[in-house]
C-alpha cells in the first residue's frame, strides 16, 4: 500500500525549525508562492510526485491489466 507520508517530511520539518518561523504569510496566495520559492519543498513535492507515479495498487493493476 502506499505510504501517504512524503519522502521530504523530515526535510520539511527540519527547514521549519531551522528558521523557526515567528509569522505566517497573510494570505494563501502568499503561502503558496512562499512553498513554492522554498527548493526544500520543491524537492519533497517532486519526491512525492514520483513515489505515487509508480505506485500500482490493487485497482490499477486489476483495471489496466485487462486493457494490455
Amino acid at each position: 500500500m502506499f505510504d501517504a507520508k512524503c519522502a521530504g517530511t523530515a526535510l520539511l520539518g527540519a527547514r521549519f525549525l531551522e528558521h523557526r518561523a515567528t509569522t505566517l504569510p497573510a494570505t494563501l496566495g502568499g503561502a503558496i508562492a512562499e512553498l513554492g520559492a522554498d527548493n526544500v519543498v520543491r524537492e519533497a513535492q517532486r519526491q512525492g510526485w514520483d513515489a505515487l507515479r509508480q505506485y500500482a495498487g490493487d485497482w490499477e493493476r486489476g483495471r489496466y491489466l485487462e486493457i494490455y
